[in-house]
């Protein structure tokens, strides 16, 4: 049985999560393969970062693609799903990720849960149902994210061979459509469009239900932007487990996790992040030690 954990990052500082991602996978989940893609192009300093990694583990290089399509709110998020099967014609699952989401390894692991929900949804695919409760974003979605903007969430979605094949041909419609300009213009497109693949394609749309260890350490939850996240110990308790911080602040003592930090702190972005993360995760731990 072949799984292939994989992402996809646009060429700008965003392509500095990938070597964390790469490195926290592998050491996790060494069972599994990774596989990640660039839209665009390798930077020079994302490509000395992972040769720090790979001098602890055997790689895969991401992999350079969809450099000519122009780049809106959710281009990135959408092509994920419409990335061609042949690259992932020899898995038995395919599990798609964020780029800056951590993942531990905890029980059910990854793919027991996946294989358990899929079996519940009694499909070729394993996902879970996006919110749907509140009234978010009313200029896109007047009525609630029912209907026509029902969505799925995008991350830590699994996908079998028959999933590629019962999906294709809808998926290259949608590709068509961003190559053409069409879509992507919201931050929850991606969600959309995934659900209106499943739907077209006369798959079930899957329930609600996710449990939130199997999140790891999302760190885009530490971006400036999210201060009313981070800042609340009521949501970043629903986010962030205390397995998941104390497996986050082990990472810092390997010598390569050391080592690759140093190169990606030379982005102001990423260090931010990383920064804010650190902070927000020992606090979690000394509070749980008290």
């Amino acid at each position: 049985m072949k799984v292939c954990l994989t992402a996809i990052v646009s060429d700008n500082y965003y392509q500095l999560y990938l070597p964390l991602f790469i490195y926290t996978l592998h050491r996790e989940y060494p069972e599994y393969e990774v596989k990640t893609f660039i839209k665009g192009k390798v930077s020079e300093q994302n490509a000395r970062a992972l040769a720090v990694l790979e001098k602890k583990f055997a790689i895969n290089q991401p992999i350079e693609i969809f450099s000519n399509i122009k780049e809106k709110k959710s281009t990135l998020n959408c092509l994920r799903f419409l990335i061609h099967e042949k690259h992932f014609k020899k898995y038995d699952y395919v599990i798609f990720l964020d780029a800056d989401l951590l993942i531990y390894k905890t029980s059910p692991t990854l793919l027991e849960w996946h294989l358990k929900r899929m079996k519940k949804i009694g499909s070729c695919y394993a996902g879970h149902h996006g919110p749907w409760r509140k009234r978010y974003r009313p200029q896109i979605a007047p009525n609630g994210w029912r209907g026509s903007f029902e969505r799925v969430s995008g991350g830590l979605f699994l996908a079998t061979p028959k999933w590629f094949e019962k999906t294709h041909k809808i998926r290259k419609t949608f590709l068509s459509e961003i190559m053409a300009g069409k879509l992507c213009g919201y931050r929850e497109a991606d969600e959309v469009m995934l659900c209106n693949i499943l739907k077209k394609s006369g798959l079930p749309v899957p329930p609600m239900g996710f449990p939130k260890e199997l999140r790891g350490v999302h760190l885009g939850d530490f971006k400036p932007g999210m201060k009313k996240r981070y800042l609340s110990n009521r949501k970043m308790n629903k986010k962030l487990t205390l397995h998941n911080a104390k497996k986050y602040i082990a990472c810092q003592s390997d010598e390569t996790w050391k080592e690759m930090i140093k190169i990606i702190y030379e982005e102001r972005h990423i260090k931010k992040v990383i920064d804010m993360a650190n902070i927000v995760i020992s606090k979690k731990i000394r509070h749980h030690n008290v």
